[in-house]
């Protein structure tokens, strides 16, 4: 696979290994080859991600469950399938399956060895990480909450957006802009919770859009509190975390007002600007195309496999805030964590 495959040719060989090999079949049918799991010859890089997937037949009724010894793996909640990113040093790692019932009638576990190589970097690999800009505020995209459980239209309510502040001052970003790659010209600008609405949770920061040293602020959507079953989704989100919104009607601009039509796949951008010129590009996720100060133009570079594919109820998270947005600087996080990390 090339470095320059497009954006949809990307989702489809994903999709082809995570959903493919795995078939349904009535409770009691034998069947006829025994179970496996796909890829057979298990050889990645550090930090590389792949679609896995059960050879066989299963009964329709199957409880599938995966796991990983250093990886991460994450099950999509729609098929049998499973995404698996590659533990970020070398040497072996072991997926296992549990199958319950099994053709045989029985829970049968499945076990598929991966050599992990430290030495070699993956088609789509990255340049090292480097530290951020020193003269930038000390405000990055510390995780991404695209893909929610359920369908596109739980992701209208439910997506969020978290930043973090890794520097030793309060750095305040109200007025500043979030954009993705919807439609051109319509990015958001960051404005407090308070400002707009009612709070929601007292014992979350809604009045004030100044993140203090070491603090995470959550941007939700203006509809997250509105949501009605079974669209509502509420977030255990620590107290204390700062509550941001959006000054339009709805975070992203895509498609239903969402931040991105695919599953996880918008890249984003933090700026200093207007609506229209970007002044000072603060962070980013996805490795995004920057070709000029109009926001309009960003667009993915296409030149890696990233942002990943999230599986439904997955969100991403950056490993080093003080690292540049690279690959390798995001792990996934099943369920999300919005207003808690690894700092």
């Amino acid at each position: 696979m090339t470095r320059f495959l497009s954006r949809s040719l990307r989702i489809i060989v994903i999709l082809g290994l995570a959903f493919a090999g795995a078939a349904c079949q009535p409770a009691g049918t034998v069947s006829p080859v025994p179970l496996s799991i796909l890829p057979k010859d298990c050889k990645l890089a550090v930090s590389q991600q792949i679609g896995v997937s059960i050879n066989g037949v299963i009964t329709s009724q199957a409880q599938v469950m995966w796991s990983a010894q250093r990886g991460l793996i994450v099950k999509n909640p729609e098929d049998f399938g499973a995404l698996y990113t590659a533990p970020p040093d070398g040497g072996m790692d072991q997926i296992t399956v549990s199958v319950a019932p099994s053709h045989s009638g029985g829970t049968e576990t499945l076990v598929l060895n991966c050599e992990i190589t430290g030495d070699e970097q993956p088609p789509t690999a990255d340049p090292p990480i480097q530290p951020s800009d020193p003269n930038l505020p000390t405000i990055v995209i510390s995780e991404v909450m695209s893909h929610v459980c359920g369908g596109d239209e739980y992701r209208v309510w439910n997506q969020y957006v978290e930043l973090y502040n890794y520097g030793s001052h309060p750095v305040d970003v109200g007025g500043w802009f979030l954009a993705d790659e919807g439609q051109p010209g319509s990015p958001d600008q960051l404005v407090s919770w308070g400002s707009r609405f009612n709070p929601f949770d007292p014992a979350l920061v809604n009045n004030t859009t100044l993140i203090p040293p070491g603090g995470f602020a959550i941007i939700l959507t203006p509809q997250y509190p509105q949501a009605p079953n079974p669209y509502r989704m509420p977030y255990a989100i620590l107290p204390g975390t700062i509550i941001l919104t959006v000054s339009d009607d709805s975070l992203g601009d895509d498609y239903m007002r969402i931040l991105g039509n695919e599953p996880g796949y918008d890249t984003l951008t933090l700026y200093l600007g207007s609506p229209t010129v970007i002044h000072t590009v603060v962070d980013t996720y996805g490795t995004p195309s920057i070709p000029s100060p109009y926001p309009s133009e960003i667009d993915d570079d296409r030149l890696d496999a990233f942002p990943y594919y999230l599986s439904a109820c997955t969100s991403i998270e950056r490993i080093d805030p003080r690292a540049r947005d690279a690959q390798t600087n995001w792990r996934l996080v099943p369920g999300g964590s919005p207003g808690d990390g690894l700092y």
